[in-house]
C-alpha cells in the first residue's frame, strides 16, 4: 500500500468526508430516551425475543423474518436462512431504548453481549445497537443493527501476544494495550473517561492553538500522519526500554545478540530521520518545534490514534481511539454542541459524556 493511500484510508475512517444533507446534520438531535412508553415495551420485546430465537441456536427460518425485521434485516434473514445467526450462546441483556428522530419515527436500542474472555481482558463486553421502525401493520421491526468490527481480529491479537516468544515479557503490556483498546464497551470508555479526560483536554487546547493542525496520526510512541503527509517508522515507532533488550540477550545466542544489533542500529536510523522529517513539517506548518513529539504523547496517555480538527462543528475535535477504514471508536469534543445525526449508515451511537465531550461508534 502506497504512502498516499494509507492517507486517504486514514482521513476516510477518521470522518473527513461527511455527508452534509441538511443543518440537521451539523447540530443533529441527540437520542432521547424513553422511558414506561408503549414504545419503548414493545421495541425492547422485539430485540429481546430476537436475542433469544438467535441464542437458542435455531436454524434462521425465513418464514418467521417478519416477525422481527424489516427492510435491510428481513433481507438479511432471508438470505442467511438455514444458518445461525449466533454461532455459540452467550449471556445478554437489553438496556434501553431511545427515539433517534423527533418525530419518535425511528428507535434505538442498546443491548450487550459477553462471547468469550482474552487475555489481558477478562471477559469482552459487546455492546450491539438495535434500529427499529414501524412495519405496515404498525408494529416495531428491527431494520437494521451494528456492533464495531474488527473485535474477533483483536482477540486473536491478545492470545497471540500472551502466548508468542517474539514479544519480551516486558512490552506485552504494553502492546496489548494498543490491541485492546477496539474491545472497549461503551461502559468501559465511560469509565476509563474521568482518568483519560486531563490528557484529552490537554491534547485538545494543544492542537487548536494551531490552525494549520488539521490531522494528527500515531502508530506506537510516534506521529505517523501529519495533516496530508505520511511517514513510516518501521522499527523505529515504539520506544525499546533497555529492560526488553537485555531480557532478550539473556537467552540470545551470538548470532542472535548480532542480529540484534542491527536490527537496534537501523531502528536508531529510522527514528533519526523520522525526527528530522517532523523537525520539517513542524517549520512548514509554523508550529513550535517538537510539539508533535508532545502530542503523540498525549495521543498515548489519553488511548487515541486519531485526531481531526476538519470537522463541520464549530471548535470541534474528534479523536479516534481505534478503528479502520469500515469502522472506528473514540470520542467527539464539540463545545457548542454539535454532534453527528445518529443512524445506522455512520455515527450509529452517540453518547453525552457531558461538558462538551461525546463517546462515538461509526461505521461505513
Amino acid at each position: 500500500m502506497t504512502n498516499r493511500m494509507r492517507i486517504l484510508l486514514t482521513l476516510i475512517v477518521c470522518g473527513i468526508t461527511f455527508q452534509l444533507a441538511s443543518t440537521e446534520y451539523l447540530h443533529a438531535q441527540l437520542p432521547r430516551l424513553l422511558v414506561n412508553s408503549d414504545d419503548a415495551v414493545e421495541a425492547k420485546e422485539v430485540v429481546r425475543s430476537f436475542f433469544e430465537y438467535g441464542m437458542s441456536l435455531a436454524r434462521i427460518d425465513s418464514s418467521r423474518a417478519k416477525d422481527y425485521a424489516i427492510d435491510w434485516f428481513e433481507e438479511y434473514l432471508r438470505k442467511h436462512s438455514g444458518e445461525t445467526f449466533w454461532p455459540i450462546p452467550h449471556r445478554y441483556e437489553v438496556e434501553e431504548v431511545y427515539s433517534i428522530r423527533s418525530n419518535d419515527s425511528l428507535l434505538m436500542v442498546t443491548s450487550r453481549a459477553w462471547p468469550d474472555s482474552v487475555p489481558f481482558v477478562g471477559t469482552v463486553s459487546v455492546d450491539w445497537i438495535w434500529f427499529l421502525r414501524r412495519n405496515p401493520e404498525n408494529q416495531w421491526r428491527i431494520y437494521s443493527l451494528r456492533r464495531t468490527q474488527g473485535l474477533y481480529e483483536a482477540m486473536q491479537a491478545l492470545r497471540l501476544i500472551d502466548t508468542t516468544t517474539a514479544y519480551p515479557n516486558s512490552l506485552r503490556d504494553d502492546i496489548a494495550l494498543e490491541k485492546s483498546t477496539i474491545l472497549l464497551s461503551n461502559e468501559q470508555i465511560r469509565g476509563l473517561f474521568p482518568a483519560l479526560r486531563p490528557h484529552l483536554e490537554e491534547l485538545v487546547n494543544r492542537v487548536r492553538g494551531y490552525d494549520s493542525i488539521q490531522f494528527v496520526g500515531r502508530e506506537g510512541d510516534r506521529v505517523n500522519q501529519f495533516n496530508r503527509h505520511y511517514i513510516n517508522w518501521g522499527m523505529a515507532s515504539h520506544d525499546i526500554p533497555d529492560e526488553a533488550v537485555e531480557e532478550f540477550l539473556v537467552g540470545a545466542t551470538e548470532e542472535q545478540k548480532g542480529q540484534m544489533e542491527k536490527l537496534l542500529q537501523a531502528a536508531e536510523r529510522q527514528r533519526y530521520q523520522g525526527e528530522v522529517t517532523l523537525r520539517k513539517w513542524e517549520r512548514e506548518a509554523g508550529i513550535s518545534a517538537t510539539i508533535l513529539d508532545d502530542i503523540a504523547g498525549l495521543m498515548k496517555k489519553g488511548r487515541i490514534q486519531f485526531m481531526n480538527t476538519e470537522l463541520p462543528w464549530e471548535d470541534a475535535v474528534l479523536l479516534t481511539m481505534a478503528g479502520s477504514v469500515d469502522h472506528a471508536i473514540g470520542l467527539i469534543f464539540s463545545p457548542h454542541g454539535g454532534v453527528p445525526l445518529v443512524s445506522p449508515e455512520e455515527y450509529f451511537y452517540i453518547e453525552d459524556l457531558g461538558a462538551g465531550w461525546w463517546l462515538f461508534r461509526s461505521s461505513r
